[in-house]
């Protein structure tokens, strides 16, 4: 048959309701208290730290209820918040890390993913073209055997920045092409990264915070010294302090580090930076590192996540204390963090499990406003340690202590992404692909016994060192002995027998080289045989003086005995 047309291929179909039931969840999804969860509400509550929510978008008017844009209305009434629908009813699963994935980021138009784990590697994932295999596009291992500890998109989605367990930060191309290598030492950081973070507003300008107690500002132009050093200084013994969290505020004025003495500081974004503008040095357990930092739109209100297993929340208009604490959240790693659903309605945070344990790894679904824990739903096998919730596509993506990626997702609240590997089969293998030939190959008119039977002409009709050349390259060389028992008419030997081989012969470190010399004196003087037999007729007798004087003085003294 003839092909029906050319030019550009048909849209691929859309997957059909069958596909995608391929990857619903089994598991009971939601775990909360009841199905519905009633508060008294008052307006002196909501007037003390409760921020006015920002408007939703369109894209994301399914994630809550209806019930949520009339809550807190009624000053009197009883407000029932109805549990909100996450896009959770189905998964895939990335599987292509060894070790824990702490460090994830999806580029502003959903389509392209990057993943990093403590087994060194960034993994590259582009929802477009992969198919139902879910194999990345590309790996690479950009810092040398170091851990990756951050990644992020920048906000055009044309870079994405990398903190590992190497001192310098790294800037690849969305392709993963290095773009440029920044400094360390004396124009850079001395420590281990922690994170890092891209200005909202200033396309080209990022921030940093390392093990070395400071918080470091670059631009992307200038990549021999950072733009800005602001040097952190603690209360604890030797004045350092690991700084393991840093954020900019979503309008980019305020930045906010958290460190491993458990204190928040804030820095005006323009400075001065000689000190914080306010600090909270009690703000979680000391030697219990903050772990994330999260700044809603309301520009006042702080949520940190620390190892002390809590989740905070701050108001920076009275920053002594915490407002709020939810406690009993398990955390094992560094890089937990917390983040904000699209609306900022409600928080998502992960929750770590022991290794061996037969719970699965969860995340806990938080209330903003009230602050409260109303859901928890599991994830997979190993604690839960990064998570991220994309607007655009409305997927969530979670990074699992096993390696595994889980893109969580639902057909009719989600768009693209995930979505678009469904159905998709696996390319073929060609013929040739398939050949798999374990045996060396000999070329059959390279053998002796084939040039026997060729003509003179056939077989000389090659240059000489063309000829050479393939008899060489297609003669397989014998293997070396290696050390051990002799075979193949080859004695053998150990590596104690080599080593005692040559050390048994050399004696002559313990003799004395004096004696050693003088051992001949006698040979020499009865046998002589260079020097004396050439003189032996012409030499006179020698005649030695009897005394020799040091002076005259002496040889008188003598002569007078």
């Amino acid at each position: 048959m003839f092909p029906g047309g050319f030019g550009s291929k048909s849209k691929a179909q859309k997957p059909t309701n069958a596909e995608f039931d391929k990857t619903k969840r089994n598991k009971t999804i939601v775990k909360t208290r009841a199905e519905q969860i009633k508060f008294n509400v008052e307006e002196d509550d909501l007037d003390d730290f409760t921020p006015a929510l920002p408007p939703r978008s369109n894209r994301n008017e399914n994630i809550g209820s209806d019930d949520d844009d009339d809550s807190f209305e009624d000053d009197d009434e009883e407000t029932i918040v109805s549990q909100p629908n996450f896009p959770i009813t189905n998964e895939v699963q990335l599987l292509d890390h060894g070790r824990v994935v702490c460090a994830l980021s999806l580029d502003p138009a959903g389509s392209r993913l990057i993943t990093g784990s403590r087994d060194c590697f960034v993994k590259m994932w582009d929802f477009a073209g992969m198919n139902e295999s879910l194999r990345p596009f590309r790996a690479i291992e950009p810092c040398g055997g170091n851990p990756i500890t951050d990644l992020n998109f920048s906000t055009t989605g044309d870079n994405f920045l990398i903190a590992s367990g190497e001192w310098i930060p790294k800037l690849y191309s969305r392709d993963g092409v290095l773009v440029n290598e920044f400094m360390k030492g004396d124009m850079g950081h001395v420590a281990a990264l922690t994170s890092s973070s891209w200005h909202p507003n200033e396309k080209g300008t990022f921030m940093t915070t390392a093990g070395d107690s400071t918080v470091r500002i670059w631009d992307v132009e200038q990549k021999r010294s950072q733009k800005t050093v602001i040097c952190v200084k603690s209360k604890v013994r030797g004045g350092i302090s690991r700084i393991t969290a840093g954020t900019y505020s979503g309008d980019g004025r305020i930045i906010v580090a958290g460190a491993e003495d458990g204190a928040l500081r804030i820095w005006n974004s323009n400075g001065p930076f000689i000190s914080p503008t306010k600090t909270l040095e009690s703000a979680h357990q000391p030697n219990s590192a903050i772990t994330s930092i999260v700044l809603p739109s309301d520009t006042f209100t702080i949520i940190s996540r620390g190892m002390d297993d809590t989740l905070k929340l701050f108001d920076m208009r009275n920053f002594k204390s915490p407002v709020q604490t939810i406690s009993s959240l398990p955390t094992f790693f560094e890089e937990t963090n917390v983040i904000l659903s699209p609306d900022e309605r409600y928080l998502l945070t992960g929750l770590s499990v022991k290794k061996g344990d037969s719970k699965l790894g969860s995340l806990k679904i938080i209330d903003r406003i009230r602050f409260e824990v109303v859901g928890e739903f599991d994830v997979g096998e190993g604690s839960a340690v990064k998570c991220l919730w994309n607007e655009r596509i409305n997927q969530i993506i979670v990074g699992m202590g096993s390696g595994g990626v889980h893109v969580l997702f639902d057909p009719d609240l989600s768009t693209n992404g995930a979505k678009l590997c469904i159905g998709k089969e696996k390319k073929t293998k060609v013929a040739d692909e398939l050949l798999d030939f374990q045996e060396q190959i000999f070329l059959p008119n390279t053998l002796p016994f084939a040039k026997d039977d060729l003509p003179s002409e056939i077989v000389d009709r090659r240059p000489t060192t063309m000829r050479s050349r393939k008899e060489r390259d297609a003669r397989k060389p014998d293997m070396p002995h290696t050390l051990g028992p002799g075979k193949g008419g080859k004695i053998g030997s150990s590596l104690t027998a080599h080593l005692m081989k040559g050390i048994i012969k050399d004696t002559s470190r313990d003799e004395d080289p004096r004696e050693a010399f003088l051992r001949h004196a006698q040979n020499a003087e009865d046998d002589p045989y260079w020097v004396n037999p050439a003189y032996k007729k012409t030499q006179p007798k020698p005649v030695y003086a009897e005394h020799v004087h040091e002076d005259e003085d002496e040889a008188k003294r003598d002569a007078k005995k």
